[in-house]
C-alpha cells in the first residue's frame, strides 16, 4: 500500500484551469494563453479593496491627482522576469495594447505619456470614481518591446484623440484589424511578466513556477516556487481540499462538503467575501404585465430560493434598487432608503395584484385576463448550476401558487440572442454587477444601457417621470458615466434605482460570495482572519488577495483612493 507524499514546505500549492499543451501558450492577447497563471506572474500597478477603499501598491509606489490628469511613480526595482527594467514606456504601451481586445480605456482617458522612466501620466477626458478601478487594477503583460507594430498603431489611434475604433477612418481601422491578428499569433511557450513567480513548466495536469528573486518583495516570500494542480472538474477540486493537497483555493462547495473538509483538516480555513454581484430573476416586461410581476415578486420567498442555489451567499433585501446590498449604504441615506418601502412575502398582497389586474383563480390554478391558462418559463444559460437551481427552487413556489412554472435551459452561444429578441418572460441571471468598480455605474448599466443584453430584456419605456423629472434612461445612464459631480452621480442613481423599483422588473436573490480556502499553518502560516477586509479585492481576482496576503500580510501599506 502506498504512502502519502509529505509537500514540500518551500513550496506552495494552489489549484486552476488552463488549455492543455500544445494548445497552451504564454500570450495573454491569444486563445489558450496563460490560463491560471495570470496573476501569478503579472501586476497590476495597484489593487484595490473595497472594503476600505485603499489601493496596495504593487508595479505603482504612488500616485497623485492633478486637475484632469493622475500621475503614478513606479518601482524603479520592478523587472521583467528577463531581468530587464520595467519603465513608464512599458506600462504605457501594454494598457494601450487593451485597447485591441475591446477595453474602454480610450473612452475617457485622452493620453497616456511615460513623463520619464519611472513615471506615467493619465489625461482624463472625464473624471469618475471608476476609473482608477479600470486603470490601476489592469495588469501589465508586456514590454513595449514586444509589439512595436501595434503599439505603433494605438499611438496614431490615441494621437487623433479617437474613443473606439469605430471612429477610426478607415485606413487606420484595417491597420488596427491587422495589429489584432499579430498580437494574437504571437505563442511563446510560456508567460513572461514581472509577478512574484515565473513559471519553468506546464503539462496537462500540473504547472510550475519558481520564485523570482529580483523582484521587489521577494524577500518576503520564504518560499522557493509554487505548483498549479489543474482542477478539471469541481470533484477534482473538492478531492484536493479533502486531502489538504493545497494551500489556497478559491472553489465553490455544498455546505455538507464543506464540513467535512474542515472535519478532517480543522487547519482548512474559508473566508466568504462578496464579490459584488448580485444573481436574481429578470423580467422581460414585453411579456409579463406588471400586475403579474408583482404578484411574482410578492409570492416569492428569496430567503429559501437562496439556501438552496447558494448556501452561503447572502440574501438580497426584499427591494431590488440595482445597487447591491454591501455598497447600498454608502451610495443612499437612510431617508432615500425609505421611500423604498420592502416587499416581504405577501401571499395576499400577490393574489390582490392579480385580481386587480383582472387575472382569475379557478381551482387551484390561475387564469390569464383573457381565460387562457397562466404558465411561465424561466430561461437559464446552460453551465450556470446555481442559476438553475434558483430557478428550480422559484418555479416550486410559483407552482404552489397556483402558477405552473419550467425551466428552460439555452445553450450560451444563443441565450443572448433570446433576451434581444424578447423571447421569453423572465431569466435567471445576474443582476447586480458591480464587481472591481467605485461606484454602482457599471451595475446599472447593465439594465439601462442602450442594446445591452439586459437593457434590451426589461424592455424599458422610452422616458420616465421620476420626482417630477421627466427623462429618457438611455440618455441618463450616457451622462452619468460622465458626471462629475458626485452630489449628482447619487442623485441620479438614485433616480435609475426608482425606474427598477417602481416597474418591479427585477427580483434579487443573493449577493454572490467567493469561498477562498486556505491552509493555516500549512506551508503558509499566519493567513488574517475571515472577516480581514483584505478579501474584498476578490473582486479584482482571487488569485489577486492570495498573493497579496502573501506578499503584505495583513497590514497592508496601502495609497487611498
Amino acid at each position: 500500500m502506498g504512502c502519502r507524499r509529505e509537500p514540500d514546505p518551500s513550496v506552495l500549492r494552489a489549484g486552476g484551469n488552463w488549455t492543455a499543451p500544445p494548445v497552451y501558450h504564454g500570450n495573454p492577447f491569444g486563445f489558450g494563453g496563460v490560463g491560471a497563471a495570470y496573476h501569478f506572474v503579472f501586476e497590476p500597478l495597484f489593487c484595490y479593496v473595497p472594503a476600505t477603499g485603499e489601493w496596495i501598491p504593487r508595479l505603482g509606489e504612488s500616485f497623485k491627482d492633478v486637475g484632469d490628469t493622475t500621475v503614478v511613480h513606479l518601482n524603479p526595482k520592478a523587472k521583467w522576469h528577463n531581468g530587464q527594467p520595467l519603465t513608464a514606456e512599458d506600462v504605457r504601451a501594454s494598457l494601450m495594447l487593451l485597447g485591441l481586445r475591446g477595453h474602454p480605456l480610450a473612452e475617457f482617458c485622452d493620453k497616456i505619456e511615460a513623463v520619464d522612466e519611472h513615471t506615467v501620466k493619465f489625461t482624463w477626458r472625464y473624471r469618475t470614481e471608476d476609473q482608477k478601478a479600470y486603470v490601476f487594477s489592469e495588469l501589465i503583460f508586456v514590454p513595449a518591446s514586444r509589439f512595436p507594430g501595434p503599439v505603433s498603431v494605438m499611438d496614431d489611434f490615441y494621437a487623433q484623440h479617437l474613443h473606439s475604433d469605430r471612429d477610426a477612418p478607415e485606413d487606420l481601422k484595417e491597420r488596427i484589424t491587422q495589429a489584432r491578428l499579430e498580437l494574437t499569433r504571437d505563442h511563446p511557450k510560456f508567460p513572461m511578466g514581472t509577478g512574484p513567480f515565473f513559471m519553468t513548466q506546464v503539462t496537462a495536469s500540473e504547472m510550475v513556477f519558481e520564485k523570482f528573486e529580483q523582484h521587489p518583495l521577494a524577500s518576503r516570500l520564504p518560499y522557493t516556487g509554487l505548483r498549479l494542480f489543474k482542477i478539471g472538474s469541481n470533484e477534482v477540486g473538492w478531492a484536493l481540499l479533502l486531502s489538504a493537497q493545497i494551500d489556497f483555493m478559491a472553489m465553490s462547495c455544498p455546505i455538507d462538503l464543506v464540513n467535512e473538509i474542515q472535519r478532517r483538516n480543522p487547519n482548512m480555513k474559508l473566508a466568504l467575501p462578496t464579490d459584488g454581484n448580485e444573481v436574481g430573476f429578470i423580467f422581460n416586461s414585453r411579456g409579463v404585465d406588471l400586475p403579474l410581476r408583482k404578484a411574482l415578486v410578492l409570492s416569492l420567498d428569496r430567503d429559501v430560493v437562496r439556501q438552496v442555489a447558494s448556501p452561503y451567499a447572502e440574501t438580497s433585501d426584499d427591494v431590488g434598487l440595482g445597487v447591491s446590498d454591501s455598497h447600498r449604504a454608502s451610495w443612499y441615506t437612510p431617508e432615500q432608503l425609505a421611500t423604498f418601502p420592502a416587499r416581504p412575502t405577501n401571499t395576499a398582497g400577490a393574489e390582490a395584484a392579480l385580481l386587480e389586474g383582472g387575472y382569475k383563480k379557478v381551482g387551484r390554478q390561475w387564469k390569464r385576463p383573457d381565460g387562457t391558462s397562466l404558465e411561465l418559463t424561466i430561461a437559464c444559460r446552460a453551465g450556470y448550476s446555481d442559476f438553475i437551481l434558483m430557478a428550480e427552487a422559484a418555479a416550486a413556489q410559483w407552482d404552489a401558487f397556483g402558477i405552473p412554472t419550467r425551466i428552460r435551459v439555452v445553450p450560451p452561444d444563443i441565450y443572448p440572442e433570446k433576451l434581444q429578441a424578447g423571447d421569453f418572460q423572465l431569466t435567471a441571471s445576474f443582476g447586480v454587477m458591480q464587481g472591481r468598480f467605485a461606484t454602482p455605474i457599471s451595475g446599472l448599466e447593465r439594465f439601462f444601457y442602450p442594446g445591452g443584453e439586459m437593457q434590451q430584456a426589461l424592455g424599458l419605456p422610452e422616458s420616465v417621470t421620476i420626482d417630477g423629472e421627466t427623462f429618457k434612461p438611455k440618455n441618463k445612464i450616457y451622462s452619468l458615466r460622465r458626471e462629475q459631480d458626485p452630489k449628482k452621480v447619487r442623485q441620479e442613481v438614485l433616480q435609475l434605482a426608482h425606474i427598477l423599483y417602481d416597474q418591479y422588473l427585477y427580483i434579487p436573490i443573493f449577493e454572490k460570495r467567493n469561498p477562498m480556502f486556505y491552509l493555516d499553518g500549512g506551508v503558509v502560516e499566519n493567513w488574517p482572519s475571515p472577516d480581514s477586509p483584505y478579501w474584498s479585492g476578490v473582486v479584482s481576482g482571487a488569485e489577486q488577495v492570495y498573493i497579496n496576503i502573501l506578499l503584505f500580510g495583513d497590514t497592508q501599506k496601502a495609497e487611498k483612493s
